[in-house]
């Protein structure tokens, strides 16, 4: 398992050193030969850039092919087999796109052990990712593409801080572990029972201790009997019963486990007979059947957080114990995950920091200027204080408002991924490509003025001048809020038509959303994933399948 990321990336320098026909031809049909896998079972020859696979684990088309000394499954073969209508895996699409994930986390290790990545800046991946998971019809549905890299993100969790991967290391190794499992919840079912049947319904003619009295001159009564055996009993029984459940649990997680499910799914598919078996196939249903909920690694929650929250008042005493409901995880709405899928379908591989957004908008040369700073950080404080003004500015009439559903989705997007950005800021600096001191001080300083003008205007009742004055006036020592404020008018006065307004901010904060994901923090985002993961991670893993590592040199250049 050490040699892994090694093994995958010799393989995939060998599989694009394969490629030489039309890149979206190349991407669908060659690119799907990804590892699930097997690639331990193969044999393999050292190189100068680490392990590789011999040659003869490639056909001559450059699709995979079995060797003399074990299976290779890849996506190909599983996608053919379900494309297939086979009985097991035809009926059950979300199979195939398990092992999808499983293979797509092989390919993410490299990126956490530091193994150069073969595809980065290449078209043929940024075709694949758009080819295989972005396509048009049902498989473009926002919530696939999202589950399929969350999964993969569940596998690197359960791989890091997990003992899932050492249970599937053998064939014996899952059996032995449930057996012993089933062992020792026998043996503590047996001790219970034994001590609720014997000693419970004698318990009162069972002592802790029984005394001696040698002194006195009476014989009587010289043992004295101290201490009910329930002292006992109930610490004993409840400690058999929690590691009792302790077995349970270690049970219904080995069954329902993502990693079981792959395991199994490649087996069969590596294994013909299995698929001529009934048995076989209702035997494996029984155990794709399983789940549990409570194993759910991604909450699909994102964090927010606002400088400008309409609704948050100086004195309560929920910010004096800074338990502001802004700060609370948000489930991800649908048009969120769609607007960042379609964002990058358009992007073509080429990033922009929401300049690009700008283009349709009859105000592009005159707020050009705020997509210019000394980093992305300010730049996100300028449009995040722009957008809460633009925001609390159309918040006093809904009843008047007649949008389109389109519309509300626009408003919807940009609304929560400026105060996603925000939070960023806030809480994980770190994930953001700016230097996290520098990104803290700034948000710090920014919040600091704006506090001070959200307690000196009632919000609730929509006091905008008063608020647009206060934030003028003490804005003039910060220049990131002042130029916030700037565009925040520039925005109102400019902008008409509100729905147009929103439309233009949902594309800007897509934009800027994936240009702010490319990171060669990985340890940010280990640790993001240890704690259940980030909206941002998720970009983040899903640019680099499709071989989009870093920015571009000049954020101006669309």
């Amino acid at each position: 398992m050490g040699q892994n990321p090694s093994l995958i990336a010799g393989y995939m320098e060998e599989l694009y050193r394969l490629q030489v026909s039309e890149v979206a031809e190349v991407t669908i049909q060659r690119l799907l030969a990804l590892v699930v896998m097997g690639e331990d079972k193969q044999q393999i020859e050292k190189g100068p850039h680490g392990y590789h696979f011999k040659r003869s684990t490639f056909s001559q088309n450059g699709t995979s092919a079995m060797t003399s000394n074990g299976n290779l499954v890849t996506i190909d073969k599983v996608w053919h087999l379900a494309e297939m209508n086979d009985a097991l895996l035809g009926p059950r699409p979300a199979l195939k796109h398990l092992c999808m994930s499983f293979s797509l986390f092989k390919l993410l290790r490299r990126r956490f052990a530091r193994y150069p990545l073969v595809e980065a800046g290449s078209e043929k991946a940024f075709h694949f990712v758009r080819g295989i998971l972005l396509t048009d019809g049902a498989d473009a549905d926002p919530e696939a593409v999202f589950r399929v890299i969350t999964d993969e993100l569940s596998f690197a969790w359960d791989f890091y801080y997990s003992s899932h991967p050492i249970s599937h290391l053998g064939k014996w190794l899952p059996i032995m572990s449930i057996m012993t499992s089933l062992f020792t919840m026998a043996f503590c079912i047996f001790i219970v029972i034994t001590l609720a049947w014997k000693i419970l319904p004698e318990y009162k003619d069972y002592r802790v201790m029984s005394c001696e009295l040698t002194c006195g001159e009476q014989d009587n009564d010289r043992f004295h009997d101290i201490g009910s055996i329930l002292f006992v009993l109930v610490p004993t029984i409840s400690l058999l019963l929690v590691v009792l459940l302790g077995e349970v649990w270690e049970i219904i997680s080995y069954v329902c486990s993502n990693w079981t499910k792959v395991t199994l799914v490649c087996a069969y598919t590596a294994k013909p007979s299995w698929q001529k078996s009934r048995i076989m196939r209702r035997l494996i249903a029984c155990f794709l059947w399983c789940r549990c909920k409570l194993m759910n690694y991604w909450g699909d929650k994102m964090g927010m957080t606002s400088l400008l929250d309409p609704c948050k008042r100086k004195g309560h005493i929920r910010h004096l114990f800074r338990l502001s409901k802004a700060m609370k995880p948000t489930k991800i709405p649908k048009p969120v995950k769609a607007a960042l899928i379609n964002s990058l379908k358009g992007s073509n591989g080429q990033l922009s920091n929401g300049i690009a957004s700008l283009q349709k908008c009859h105000l592009r040369d005159d707020i050009r200027w705020a997509c210019n700073g000394e980093g992305t950080s300010d730049i996100i404080l300028v449009w995040h204080i722009a957008t809460c003004i633009f925001e609390i500015r159309h918040m006093h009439d809904p009843s008047e408002r007649h949008s389109s559903p389109d519309e509300n989705d626009d408003m919807i997007t940009a609304i929560h991924l400026s105060k996603y950005c925000a939070y960023l800021l806030a809480s994980c600096p770190e994930l953001l490509p700016d230097d996290t001191p520098w990104s803290k001080e700034l948000y710090k300083s920014a919040k600091k003025i704006t506090d001070s003008v959200l307690g000196s205007t009632d919000m609730r009742c929509f006091e905008f001048d008063r608020m647009m004055q206060l934030l003028s006036e003490k804005s003039k020592s910060n220049e990131v809020v002042c130029k916030g404020v700037q565009l925040g008018k520039q925005l109102v006065d400019g902008i008409q038509n509100e729905n147009k307004g929103w439309n233009m901010l949902a594309e800007f904060w897509s934009e800027m959303m994936l240009y702010v994901a490319p990171s060669d923090n990985t340890k940010a985002h280990a640790k993001a994933i240890a704690r259940g993961g980030e909206l941002i991670t998720i970009l983040w893993a899903l640019l680099t399948h499709a071989g989009i590592i870093r920015r571009p040199e000049h954020d101006n250049v669309v």
